[in-house]
């Protein structure tokens, strides 16, 4: 029997298993029958918890179909939080360290259940993002987007709109867009709107589809939105997401941070097979 938690971070939800003994990832299978709603226990991915040499703890990420993933903004929170229910962080500790994909971050705990992400730098230069001149155009239909890609860990496609609703727009652009033959690794697709005191967003996230939040996505559309100047360096931003907000911040060096919730759900076990 495998003894897991569930937690999200604004209706991203996810099975967070410890696995410090260093066990094999689950198996694609696996992962997409504990995921499955109907017949699992129902999660946007599961995080794996496992031992790294230069961190407290490496969050291993495998999406809803079982593909992989190496970064995962609201990810981090939900398992800086399980480690401090689990009693594996004392509870006067304020800051732990933990690794995922081929970065360490930095976990601040504001409350018991609010944290706040050290993300580093946004790059706009990747090996998974398209060469060339930016911003890329996307074509669906009749309908053309101008898209900025940004990697924060993982690849994302950032749509600013002036008109229609976030939501809509992604699941509507989203299942194309997420395999455009320009992004190797396939993409996390964003469609902002401005508001007074940040953007509204919608992500659909390759290998997930549509989530009610994404914490790496608010986060490269901070990175792009402070590029274009359509936000200020150094103010805090509201991401208004389905699930909820996120504040993002941008520092003058290009520095990101995420703050935001990451809530328990309940215990269980669950049969592997």
């Amino acid at each position: 029997m495998l003894t897991f938690s569930k937690y999200h971070g604004l209706g991203n939800d996810f099975i967070v298993v410890l696995r410090m003994a260093g066990e094999a990832p689950f198996s694609p299978a696996t992962v997409r029958m504990l995921c499955d709603r109907n017949l699992g226990i129902g999660a946007d991915g599961v995080l794996s918890v496992c031992p790294d040499p230069h961190a407290f703890a490496r969050m291993q990420i495998q999406n809803a179909d079982g593909s992989e993933s190496r970064m995962c903004g609201n990810g981090l929170r939900c398992v800086a939080r399980f480690l401090y229910d689990q009693g594996q962080v004392p509870s006067t500790q304020t800051t732990l360290i933990l690794a995922a994909g081929g970065g360490l971050y930095r976990c601040e705990r504001l409350q018991v259940d609010r944290f706040r992400i050290a993300m580093g730098q946004a790059s706009f230069a990747h090996p998974d993002l398209p060469a060339g001149e930016m911003p890329l155009l996307m074509v669906h239909g009749a309908a053309t987007f101008l898209a900025v890609p940004v990697h924060v860990g993982n690849p994302h496609a950032i749509i600013f709109v002036e008109s229609g609703e976030p939501m809509a727009l992604a699941l509507q652009h989203g299942p194309v867009f997420e395999g455009h033959p320009a992004f190797p690794q396939r993409v996390n697709v964003s469609f902002a709107r401005a508001t007074p005191d940040g953007f509204e967003s919608a992500v659909f996230e390759r290998g997930v589809g549509l989530t009610r939040a994404c914490g790496s996505g608010a986060v490269a559309l901070a990175a792009a939105a402070t590029r274009l100047k359509l936000w200020p360096v150094g103010t805090p931003m509201q991401v208004h997401l389905p699930g909820g907000p996120l504040t993002i911040t941008t520092s003058a060096d290009g520095e990101l941070s995420m703050e935001g919730e990451a809530v328990h759900v309940f215990d269980g076990q669950v049969r592997e097979t």
